[in-house]
Formats: C-alpha cells, sequence, structure tokens
C-alpha cells in the first residue's frame, strides 16, 4: 500500500484513499463531488482493508472516471471482472493480493495493465492470453497447476512470482523473456527448470524437486537461491556476476564447480550436504569468505595430489 501511495504521491497524481467509513457513510459523497467538481481524474483508487466481497455499490460511482491505480488488497473480493468492466480502458496497476479470487477471468480485459498482484489467493489457472504490457506479475501463494502459454511472449515482464503454488510442477518456457530479471518459483514441486533468460539477476528455486540445474546462459545472475532440493552436483563457472549462492540442503558431493571463480561472491550456504567435506559444509558470510576459498584451494590440492597418485599407479 505505501509503495503504490508514495509513487503516485511523487508523480503528483490525484488520489482517493478510502475505507470502511467512507464506503458506508455520506462522506463517500462528498468526496466523489469534489473530484468532479474540481474536473479531477482519480488516478490512485484504494479501498484496502474495506471487508469488500465484491465491487460495491457505492464504487459504480466511480466508473466514468480514470482509474490507473487500484489497491484492494485484504478484502473478500471473488471476481475481477466488474473491476475490468469500470476501469479497462485505464487501469494500468492491478494489487487484489489476500482475497478470495477462485478466478482471474477479466484480467485478460485489462489492455493497459503493466503490474498485478494476485497473491495469496486461491487461484487455480490464469486465464489467455495474459496482459501483453504487464512488466509484474505476482501470483504467488496461490494453487496454479499450470501457466498460460501466453506467459512466455511477455517481452516486458521484468520480476515474475510464482513461489508457493504447490501444484504446479513445470515452467513455459521463459527465454524469450528479455527483459526478465526475478524469478521467484520457490515451493513449487518442480522437477526441473529450463530455457531461462540471458537477462536474469535473481532466481529463488527453493524446496522443489531439482535434481540439475543449467546455469551456463545465465551470465548476469547475481542471486541464487536454490535450497532443499536434489541436486548431487552445481557448476557456478559461468556465473560471474553472482554474489549470494544458497544451495544448502541438496545432495552435492563435491564444491560447486567455479565456485574460486567468482570474485563478487559475498555469502555461500552449503550446509546440508551431508556428502561435501566437514571444512566447507557450513554457511559462509562476507567475511568469511577468505577461509572459504583457501578451503577450497587445499582441496583442490589434494583432488590434485589423488589424481597424480592414481595415474602414477596406473603406469606401474
Amino acid at each position: 500500500m505505501h509503495e503504490c501511495t508514495n509513487r503516485m504521491q511523487e508523480e503528483g497524481s490525484d488520489e482517493l484513499l478510502l475505507g470502511q467509513h467512507e464506503l458506508s457513510g455520506s462522506s463517500l459523497e462528498l468526496l466523489l463531488a469534489d473530484r468532479l467538481r474540481l474536473g479531477r481524474r482519480v488516478r490512485l483508487l484504494s479501498v484496502f482493508e474495506c471487508g469488500l466481497a465484491a465491487l460495491a455499490p457505492q464504487l459504480e460511482r466511480f466508473r466514468g472516471l480514470a482509474v490507473a491505480v487500484l489497491l484492494a488488497n485484504n478484502n473478500a473480493l471473488t471476481d475481477l471482472r466488474p473491476l475490468a468492466e469500470a476501469w479497462g480502458g485505464t487501469l494500468t496497476r492491478l494489487y487484489v493480493a489476500s482475497n478470495a479470487l477462485t478466478t482471474a477471468e477479466g484480467l485478460q480485459r485489462l489492455p493497459l495493465l503493466q503490474r498485478a498482484d494476485l497473491s495469496r489467493n486461491r487461484l487455480a489457472e490464469l486465464p489467455e492470453p495474459l496482459p501483453a504490457q504487464l512488466e509484474r506479475l505476482d501470483v504467488h501463494g496461490n494453487e496454479l497447476a499450470s501457466l498460460p502459454s501466453s506467459l512466455s511472449l511477455l517481452s516486458r515482464l521484468e520480476r515474475l512470482g510464482l513461489h508457493g503454488n504447490r501444484p504446479l510442477r513445470q515452467l513455459p518456457p521463459l527465454a524469450a523473456l528479455g527483459r526478465l530479471t526475478h524469478l521467484s518459483c520457490s515451493f513449487c514441486g518442480l522437477a526441473r527448470l529450463e530455457a531461462l533468460p540471458l537477462s536474469l539477476e535473481s532466481l529463488r528455486c527453493e524446496g522443489n524437486r531439482l535434481t540439475a540445474l543449467e546455469l551456463a546462459a545465465l551470465p548476469a545472475l547475481r542471486r541464487l537461491e536454490a535450497r532443499d532440493n536434489r541436486l548431487p552436483a552445481l557448476d557456478v563457472s559461468a556465473c560471474a556476476a553472482l554474489q549470494t549462492l544458497g544451495c544448502a540442503d541438496n545432495r552435492l558431493a563435491r564444491p560447486p564447480e567455479g565456485l574460486l571463480r567468482l570474485p563478487l561472491l559475498r555469502s555461500v550456504a552449503l550446509a546440508g550436504n551431508p556428502e561435501l567435506p566437514d571444512k566447507i559444509r557450513a554457511d559462509w558470510a562476507a567475511e568469511e569468505m577468505p577461509a572459504l576459498r583457501e578451503a577450497l584451494r587445499l582441496l583442490e590440492r589434494v583432488e590434485e595430489a589423488r589424481s597424480a597418485l592414481a595415474q602414477l599407479q596406473q603406469q606401474l
């Protein structure tokens, strides 16, 4: 709520912040009359935590106004279609987190939509097609089992929040999303992740069933959180920008490949990998990076010595 309000204030746009008192009393008439008398457009309409189960009859009066941002989190809304009918031609940001939505029908009728937060609802699917102008889409904490194919076509998408959709087993191809920098798909039951975009800077995929993770095509990656999966190995050699690496509670038998060649690395989580050597099986903070690097160099020398001994034994 504060992010939306502050941004609209900075842009000098009109706001109408309504509570339960305004919606149930005569003050709404005065607020509306004031906006209309001054000829102002309502750029931000907030009905945050007002107990609404539907587009309240009082809000029907705002249909003629150009509402660009609707903040309706923490209500009991079950249907987006009335909102699309009211402001389908003007709405650019929609915040309807923590409602009772079981369907997102109506979303496809918001062609100007750039940001949508539908998190913490009861959605089992998303409609086709998704609005082509979307830059941020957050649907975490729902019950999505699949994603629409049009997601792969959202060329403006920068952030995608999918975490906590337990039935979700597979993502559509995302490689063509050239602006996507943040992807969160933790705790979704995913068995694999593939065809990720080169632009990705942050990838959160904790708590899935991943047995492999291909990172060679992610040179911009700065943060990787892959805890609590089933990874037997990990290669971060191509991730020169990596600063944070979380791969605790996996099945790593060796340190991640290329770890010593990451100059910007500030934290590494390796605890909970029972097959790793004791000296590195821990979580390492920024001030502990020199100690980790020294332990990795020592392991490399030990491996080199073992390899040389094995070759010598073969020659004999």
